[in-house]
């Protein structure tokens, strides 16, 4: 079966899982900078102060897009792995309900009967 797509339900959930472990590090990295970039709001005044506070409310709106963004892509690959176990499944009753048996993992597994 070369060149075709397997999916691999297992495989999918380690990737969400990866995808949410990389949200948590980056959220952390983020939330250190602006601590470190915040820690500077003492030093301005006048108009730069209310220039300063709309850079960080814009750091920090973008810092929860990223946030949501990657939460919606894990949750997307793991309801894809679900969906993707629940349809091989399927696929495997109607086979089996056609009158096919055996190892429907193999290239040759199908035992008709006849």
């Amino acid at each position: 079966m070369s060149g075709n797509v397997r999916a691999d339900a297992a495989a999918m959930e380690t990737s969400a899982k990866h995808v949410e472990n990389v949200n948590n590090q980056l959220g952390s990295e983020l939330g250190v900078i602006r601590n470190l970039v915040q820690g500077s709001a003492e030093h301005w005044e006048g108009a730069a102060a209310g220039s300063f506070k709309r850079v960080m409310d814009d750091y920090d709106r973008a810092s929860d897009n990223l946030h949501t963004v990657l939460q919606d892509i894990a949750a997307q690959i793991r309801k894809n792995g679900v969906g993707y176990t629940e349809a091989e499944q399927q696929h495997h009753d109607d086979i089996l309900k056609a009158g096919a048996s055996g190892d429907l993992g193999s290239d040759s597994s199908l035992n008709l009967k006849v």
